[in-house]
């Protein structure tokens, strides 16, 4: 328990400095090490599977970022003039066959690799003999990768083996990260305690996530609809938390193409803001000097930020919405479906990008309660 307790200190630790490679490494062999001891659903390997589904989440954002990044480098269609088409690289990239995909994507899980292997070649090297020792070390874990992997060396060219493989990298990081969470909510859930229904929330927030990453946006609505409640119940109105829910909730619905409930939702996010810095301020007037005081001085510095970059999402979307409404609904927005309009299908257009944090992600201490 011990060691899986300081694994699972290294893989935050890992998922803070942004390298989710290494915090997914470290956080999956915590979650099997709990996991043989207690069994998969026991209350101990609750946090070890929450801030693994996390890091395995961050893992298939920076994937898709890496791979979208070489999809853009793919070398623009002439015409048959011979003119090169200037919006064409978006129109190859779309078009990319299978085979150039997959080389892509092998490419980025090389680089990935590699950056795994030379930090732990910098951690584990020694003072003395240093080059000398790792040249040795290298040349025999070589060989025993040679050995222990030559049966699968001679079956690269099997068309099916290959296909497997693909199969399992292609849904891997997201199914893996959905799956984790899944676990780490219902071993919250059953605990009655306002700590527990807590942790089940932000598990329900992760799950929602990983369904908007992967485009399953009624599902991930459906989560994020369940955090909300959860926190409604257990926080206090004005908490950073409510905030980050509420815009999650209108990121959601946006990429959803509802822009009606995106501005509802992201208003929501913005009163919340508003509460808080009010009563920050009343706190201020009525405390001396401590340390206490400096820092609601910087929460209200950070919120003070963010309020009026939120209020311009509002406006972003509320223009959606305009520019929706002006067009003549198509046949797929009358039988339900999610086209209208510029915003299209897939992570939206636009100022709202695919990063799924947006303007609210990554300021100074982030949501707090």
């Amino acid at each position: 328990m011990e060691e899986a307790n300081k694994l699972i200190g290294a893989g935050k630790k890992h998922l803070v400095m942004g390298n989710a490679v290494e915090a997914a490494s470290v956080l999956q062999e915590a979650c099997g090490m709990l996991a043989k001891t207690f069994g998969d659903t026991a209350d101990e390997c609750g946090e070890a599977f929450f801030w693994c589904g996390r890091a395995l989440l961050d893992l298939a954002r920076m994937e898709n970022t890496v791979l979208g990044d070489a999809l853009e480098g793919v070398p623009e269609e002439e015409t048959e003039d011979g003119v090169k088409n200037k919006d064409s690289n978006v129109e190859s990239a779309e078009h990319v066959d299978e085979k150039t995909r997959d080389e892509l994507r092998a490419k980025v899980y090389d680089a990935m690799s590699e950056k795994i292997n030379e930090e732990k070649q910098k951690d584990g090297k020694k003072a003395e003999d240093e080059d000398g020792e790792k040249t040795e070390e290298e040349g025999e874990e070589a060989d025993d990768d040679n050995d222990d992997n030559a049966e699968e060396a001679k079956g690269d060219g099997d068309e099916a083996k290959g296909s497997g493989d693909e199969d399992d990298e292609e849904v891997g990081n997201l199914q893996l990260a959905w799956e984790m969470l899944e676990v780490a909510k219902v071993i919250y859930k059953r605990k009655d305690t306002k700590e527990g229904q807590l942790l089940a929330a932000q598990a329900h927030l992760k799950l929602g996530e990983v369904s908007s990453e992967s485009g399953n946006y009624s599902q991930a609505l459906e989560d994020l609809q369940e955090c909300l409640r959860l926190q409604q119940k257990h926080l206090d109105p004005d908490s950073r938390l409510l905030a980050e829910t509420h815009y999650q909730l209108g990121l959601t619905h946006t990429l959803h193409c509802q822009y009606g409930l995106a501005i509802q939702q992201l208003q929501n996010a913005a009163a919340v803001i508003t509460s808080r810095l009010d009563n920050l301020q009343k706190m201020l007037q009525r405390a001396g000097a401590s340390a206490e005081v400096e820092e609601q001085r910087k929460e209200m510095e950070e919120l003070g930020e963010l309020l009026p970059e939120l209020k311009e999402k509002v406006e972003d979307a509320q223009e959606a919405l305009k520019a929706a409404l002006a067009q003549p609904p198509s046949e797929e927005l009358v039988s339900g479906g999610e086209g209208w309009g510029s915003w299209g299908r897939g992570a939206g257009v636009g100022s709202w990008g695919r990063g799924r944090g947006g303007v609210l992600r990554g300021r100074g201490a982030g949501w707090r309660s």
